[in-house]
């Protein structure tokens, strides 16, 4: 089969309500992107999180790719990957991961965003074969000695779904 057909999509986000330290509720409305293309022969898979909101938070920049059975403190994201029959590409790798501090964390003012590239080889991908890709982006994370007047973003994100010919 030849090179690679890809789409990139626009991300589609959750409307997660956040609360303060204080107890208050602040509506965020983060947006959560993606695309997937082929570097060389690698699939990528670059996400990030724009702030679309009138007010600044706090957001873990690690975006941790691990398999749904990991804990949840040591993921932010986990993709989800299809082939056309809906069989899961399983997970291949292990990840040496411990919680998130407080240098993973980024004061996202509006209109910022912040993002990673992330190489889809602990997917097992066969050549020749159609895949469906959602991202989904939450932190569990407590991070310590972050001002507390400042909400965390913690609210699952979902991406749209991407479609990928490799």
């Amino acid at each position: 089969m030849g090179a690679a057909v890809l789409f990139a999509g626009l991300v589609i986000s959750a409307l997660p309500t956040q609360q303060t330290k204080a107890g208050e509720g602040t509506s965020l409305k983060p947006e959560l992107r993606a695309t997937v293309q082929l570097r060389g022969t690698e699939p990528v898979l670059e996400v990030l999180i724009k702030n679309e909101t009138a007010q600044s938070f706090w957001v873990n920049k690690r975006f941790a790719w691990n398999s749904e059975s990991a804990p949840e403190w040591a993921r932010e994201l986990t993709i989800e990957i299809k082939d056309s029959s809906g069989q899961l590409a399983p997970y291949s790798c292990k990840m040496n991961i411990g919680l998130a501090g407080r240098t993973n964390y980024i004061l996202l003012y509006p209109g910022e965003f912040v993002g990673r590239t992330i190489s889809l080889k602990c997917a097992f991908l066969k050549r020749g074969a159609h895949y469906s890709i959602v991202a989904r982006f939450r932190d569990s994370n407590t991070p310590q000695g972050l001002p507390p007047n400042i909400p965390v973003l913690h609210d699952e994100l979902v991406s749209n779904t991407l479609e990928l010919d490799y």
